[in-house]
């Protein structure tokens, strides 16, 4: 397990006080040292490593009448680095680039 895990999400709004417009949003995820301990063939590896993983998205936001609709698209591991994860198993991964989208309508 990481020692020690540090994140930072922020969010920057374009919009009119209206409540319409763009929108982006930036996420950072420290893991820190991770003590790996493994066994290939007959000899035993030591592998102490920190990994990072960046996140982003864009989204747009307006009104109409008594509705507010929403549509964002966002990014989980932008820079598609080659993650390691805490597991039993050495050599699990955390995924490559993800992207989603999402609609959502208030009222």
């Amino acid at each position: 397990m990481p020692s020690w895990t540090s994140t930072f999400h922020g969010k920057y709004d374009f919009g009119d006080l209206r409540g319409r417009g763009w929108y982006v949003t930036l996420g950072y995820k420290y893991l820190g040292p991770i003590n790996w301990l493994y066994q290939s063939q007959t000899l035993y590896y030591f592998d102490d490593q920190t990994n990072w993983v960046l996140d982003g998205g864009i989204g747009y936001k307006w009104r109409t009448g008594k509705f507010r609709h929403q549509v964002y698209l966002s990014g989980s591991n932008i820079t598609n680095r080659l993650v390691k994860v805490p597991s039993q198993n050495p050599w699990v991964t955390e995924p490559l680039r993800k992207v989603t989208s999402q609609y959502t309508l208030s009222f």
